[in-house]
């Protein structure tokens, strides 16, 4: 029985010696798989990465402004038409609107100041409407005042600018001196009683002026050299 356990312990030991030597056989042994060989540097001016491909023909634009399009009859080029620009007709038809905008304008600043030159005192008026009556009343019938003021009816001033004259929704030109008035004095309403150029409101204010007996002291302070006279006449007058 000794004799057999010694026997197997001799084969157990050759076994592993036999697997020691196995290993360091394969340990010393090249490696058979090499790495990949790294990539040549890209050449001066080469881009690293790759352009994407969008699909397009690049050979499709041409020259600054010229884009060139491919149809029946092979390639046409349509000059002076670049990618986000207006057609000219179209440049052409805002041009002109701009261009009338600004004549309507002009027209209009000018009706302005030759109306502003009728007289110091101008009331800007609607002949319907109760306020302005109230301020005519105040200044044209109880106060001597030379020169006499001026009376603009704005509901009277029926005209239209030529480019509009069949339009009838188009608005007249008492509506846009009325806008004109807005913009300037910051008054939406009539009556607008403007005296050189400066407003001093409408027929409430007109009347409390007139109630406080400050009526005659404005229109002297603001007519100036202007306003040859301004005196309240007498009662019984």
């Amino acid at each position: 029985m000794e004799e057999k356990r010694i026997k197997d312990d001799s084969s157990n030991a050759a076994a592993v010696q036999g697997v020691l030597e196995k290993a360091k056989e394969i340990k010393g042994r090249p490696a058979t798989d090499h790495p990949s060989e790294p990539k040549a540097p890209p050449k001066a001016g080469e881009s690293k990465t790759k352009p994407l491909d969008t699909g397009k023909d690049e050979s499709a634009n041409g020259v600054a402004g010229r884009i060139k399009y491919k149809g029946s009859d092979g390639e046409k080029a349509e000059e002076g038409v670049l990618s986000g620009e207006e057609p000219a007709t179209n440049l052409d038809e805002k041009k002109k609107d701009k261009s009338d905008s600004s004549d309507e304008d002009t027209v209009l600043t000018n009706k302005v100041n030759d109306i502003l030159k009728r007289s110091p005192i101008i009331i800007f008026s609607k002949s319907y409407c109760p306020y302005s009556r109230k301020a005519k009343a105040i200044l044209l019938e109880k106060y001597d005042i030379i020169p006499t003021p001026f009376v603009v009816e704005l509901d009277k001033e029926t005209s239209r600018s030529p480019a509009e004259a069949d339009d009838l929704d188009a608005p007249t030109l008492g509506e846009r001196l009325q806008a004109y008035l807005a913009k300037s004095y910051n008054r939406k309403t009539v009556p607008n009683i403007v005296i050189n150029g400066r407003s001093i409101g409408g027929g409430d204010d007109v009347e409390k002026l007139d109630k406080d007996g400050g009526l005659e002291t404005k229109i002297k302070e603001l007519g100036g050299k202007r306003i040859m006279q301004v005196k309240k006449r007498a009662e019984d007058d």
